[in-house]
């Protein structure tokens, strides 16, 4: 069974940009993660997909995974929650931007 997809407007907006930033090379990778999330299916390892444990979305259900094609040099990540019945798109863009606190000068 497919998950339902819901996109929150800081996901859309993120998108946006990393299509900008990155290349439309960059939706594909992402629609592929996307899909993967969606049938249940688990991430390659390379995608470094884990639970969130700081800042706003700590302990509250969210995951993150790096999406290691789009550039290996600048980080992007795509903030992302599963329920039941919905996979919910929250966020996507730099890890500096996503996660100023924990982000090293």
């Amino acid at each position: 069974m497919k998950l339902t997809i819901v996109k929150t407007k800081a996901f859309n907006e993120g998108l946006i940009i990393v299509i900008d930033y990155y290349t439309m090379n960059a939706k594909k990778h992402v629609d592929n993660i996307i899909n993967l999330l969606a049938t249940g299916k688990k991430l390659p390892a390379k995608y470094h997909d884990h639970s969130i444990n700081s800042g706003k979305y700590r302990n509250k259900g969210f995951r993150d995974c790096h999406i290691v094609e789009i550039d290996k040099k600048h980080d992007c990540v795509l903030i992302y929650c599963i329920s039941k019945f919905k996979l919910s798109l929250i966020d996507i863009g730099s890890h500096k931007r996503l996660f100023p606190s924990s982000t090293k000068n």
